[in-house]
């Protein structure tokens, strides 16, 4: 991403981190790998918290099967923490959102900060999306490596 993308998007993300009950907001990768974040939060707490979400949406996709169905599509993730919510939402192609909000999941802070995330993330939307990591091949094995001896 160029330097000018950096800054807009984190211009997004400061703006849904300046709401009422907001704390934090990461743009992430699929693969945990942060994009872009908020002022507010440090890039290590960052980077640790893009980590967790990233495998937390991958389990979340595959309880599609619990809801009787291999077919559904994951659109959110919440997490109700001791009146705190976490929620993680789909961004972009292999990108996602969350937003760290100092209230309990059925305050009207939660409704207002994620409709501002979502405006937000369908602003960026264009900018956003990141290729899938390629699986790498398998190591050659140790003994294809060395030399004949002759």
């Amino acid at each position: 991403m160029s330097q000018s993308l950096d800054v807009e998007m984190s211009r997004y993300l400061n703006q849904v981190a300046q709401l009422p009950c907001c704390r934090h907001v990461i743009l992430f990768t699929s693969d945990g790998l942060i994009q872009a974040k908020s002022d507010d939060i440090s890039r290590d707490v960052a980077d640790t918290v893009a980590a967790a979400l990233s495998g937390m949406r991958s389990i979340s996709e595959v309880l599609a099967e619990f809801c009787g169905t291999t077919e559904l599509r994951w659109n959110r993730t919440i997490v109700d923490l001791d009146g705190n919510t976490v929620e993680l939402f789909a961004a972009g192609a292999n990108s996602y959102l969350a937003v760290s909000i100092s209230a309990p999941l059925d305050d009207n802070a939660v409704a207002m900060v994620s409709y501002s995330a979502a405006k937000a993330a369908n602003a960026m939307r264009h900018h956003l999306g990141s290729a899938k990591r390629e699986q790498n091949a398998p190591a050659p094995h140790p003994e294809s490596l060395e030399s004949p001896v002759e």
